[in-house]
């Protein structure tokens, strides 16, 4: 992270309307897209917003005693590691454990390769993730620079685009919205960050 994602971070984390649209956001995807157990969280062009959305949703899925599983499947610029470095209380080859109701699957080539996201041993891992886990976010790369969500259709049971007030084109939103659809690409809804 540079130096602005990170004052940025810092800025957000401490902001208590952000914390309560992540509340309000939790609460939205289960009224108005039904409990679902398999999400992916992704942006329109900004891929360190839409890994901060998923660390705090996650945050606050743990919280309510849902155990929480957070798949950073963007392997073009990695980031939930990171994101999470200070929180790490234990790690295997595979799984960085938060605390007792959230683990995180970093993107390293060692855990899965482009390859392996498109194969049926992710398909299992999601599989065997949901009878362990109570929700499970994956980290999607951001569909204007990449169409990797097309890849977890058919595994994802919806899916949340963030974007930010002022960073982000409106035609690229629209173009985004649009792509999601047009793929039938189970979608919760867009959520702007001011």
């Amino acid at each position: 992270m540079d130096k602005n994602e990170i004052k940025f971070l810092e800025q957000l984390e401490k902001s208590d309307i952000f914390n309560e649209n992540i509340i309000k956001l939790q609460n939205d995807i289960d009224i108005f897209a039904g409990v679902k157990k398999v999400i992916a969280v992704t942006s329109v062009d900004n891929n360190f917003l839409s890994g901060v959305c998923i660390k705090h949703l996650a945050k606050k899925y743990a919280e309510n005693n849902q155990k929480t599983l957070v798949i950073d499947a963007n392997l073009n610029t990695p980031l939930l590691q990171e994101l999470y470095e200070t929180e790490i209380i234990e790690s295997n080859d595979k799984i960085l454990k938060i605390n007792d109701y959230l683990d995180v699957m970093p993107a390293t080539k060692e855990i899965y390769s482009a390859k392996k996201l498109m194969s049926d041993e992710f398909v299992g891992l999601i599989d065997n993730a949901k009878n362990s886990y109570d929700r499970i976010l994956i980290l999607v790369s951001p569909v204007v620079t990449n169409k990797e969500i097309l890849v977890f259709k058919d595994i994802i049971e919806t899916s949340i685009l963030i974007t930010k007030k002022d960073d982000t084109l409106m035609k690229n939103v629209r173009s985004s919205v649009e792509f999601i659809k047009k793929h039938q690409i189970p979608f919760a809804g867009a959520v702007l960050l001011k």
